[in-house]
């Protein structure tokens, strides 16, 4: 055997313990990448949201799906004494954290749209988070202070020298956690279940807050508090239908819209109803294998459009005009392909796109 053909068997050789070496796992998840239970590659078209782990030795990176696009990656590495962990968003770096052994230490968070990016450390004292200190780029950096009982749980925090007091939820568990710039509080109960969820704002004043409610824990109400735009919102669950009430302020006006949401016994939605001071809009679906192959819009009880979706790429939507023509627009792939219109079963006008 020459000298090229060893060279191509070692090399091949080696891709064969590459190979071998690395793992892929699929787990189904929640909305909040929670993993669930471990699933095979061919039930994954059975969940909108699940997760791909390809991993090896030193390194595993997670994908994570939502109706088989993906939302984000996060890459972890092992270090001499813990870990890295990057996370992407298509081809750009929205955090980097380094943990020590099993405690984060530091991160990083970048923003995306403004190419700023703002860093965490934390401290910790007998392994219990005493600390975070909170470092705006090219801005003063502040603290997040940690205050416990003597069971080691949190009854207050300090942001910005502003207290927080949590000590109405004696008998609770908290957990507070980052999302971009905004920092949470989350209280669940005993069952642990989430109870109460606050959102607080780099001063420390509270932006958004949010109450469930449940009998026998089964969900049945959440109260959402929005400070930062005005906004009060109540989600009622009762067996087959879901209602929304929303208050907003438009024009300095406050206005309050109920969302009601029916579904059927196979838990499908069939039909989504909205009502405002001026107008109810009604949406009516229909499924073939549980996917949505059709929905009709009426206003006030009069039919204004039908979308009906013949395949993963191909739509019509119909749009019913109030002196009888009906336009008919044909989509590929979201874009427009075709325009036609109709009055009394005959058509009046045609254009494609290309």
């Amino acid at each position: 055997m020459n000298k090229k053909k060893l060279i191509l068997v070692y090399f091949l050789w080696l891709s064969t313990i590459f190979i071998s070496a690395q793992t892929i796992v699929y787990y189904s998840s929640d909305e909040n990448y929670s993993i669930l239970e471990t699933i095979s590659e061919t039930e994954i078209q059975n969940y909108d949201y699940y997760i791909k782990l390809i991993s090896n030795a030193e390194r595993q990176e997670y994908i994570y799906f939502n109706k088989g696009e993906i939302q984000k990656r996060i890459v972890v590495t092992q270090t001499d004494d813990g870990k890295q962990e990057e996370e992407w968003q298509d081809d750009l770096m929205t955090a980097l954290r380094i943990y020590r052994g099993q405690q984060l230490v530091s991160e990083k968070i970048y923003n995306t749209t403004e190419a700023e990016y703002i860093t965490h450390d934390y401290f910790y004292k007998n392994n219990i988070l005493e600390k975070i200190v909170v470092t705006p780029q090219n801005k003063k950096s502040y603290e997040i202070i940690y205050i416990y009982d003597a069971s080691n749980k949190i009854r207050a925090l300090l942001i910005h020298d502003k207290v927080i007091s949590l000590s109405q939820f004696s008998g609770a568990s908290i957990f507070s956690k980052w999302n971009q710039t905004i920092f949470s509080i989350e209280v669940y109960t005993v069952q642990m279940l989430l109870q109460f969820r606050f959102d607080y704002d780099a001063t420390g004043k509270c932006i958004f807050e949010e109450e469930r409610l449940y009998q026998n824990s089964v969900l049945t109400t959440i109260k959402q508090n929005n400070y930062s735009n005005n906004n009060y919102r109540t989600v009622t669950y009762s067996n087959s239908l879901i209602q929304e009430e929303q208050t907003f302020s438009l024009n300095k006006k406050e206005l309050l819209e109920t969302i009601q949401y029916v579904y059927d016994e196979q838990n499908l939605l069939i039909k989504k109803i909205i009502l405002s001071k001026k107008e109810t809009t009604v949406f009516e679906y229909t499924y073939d294998n549980k996917k949505v192959i059709g929905e009709k819009k009426y206003s006030n009880g009069i039919l204004k459009q039908i979308t009906r979706w013949i395949s993963d790429s191909m739509s019509v939507v119909e749009l019913y005009e109030n002196d009888g023509v009906i336009i008919k627009i044909t989509y590929n792939n979201g874009k427009k392909v075709k325009e036609e219109a109709w009055l009394n079963s005959n058509k009046i006008y045609e254009k494609d796109y290309e």
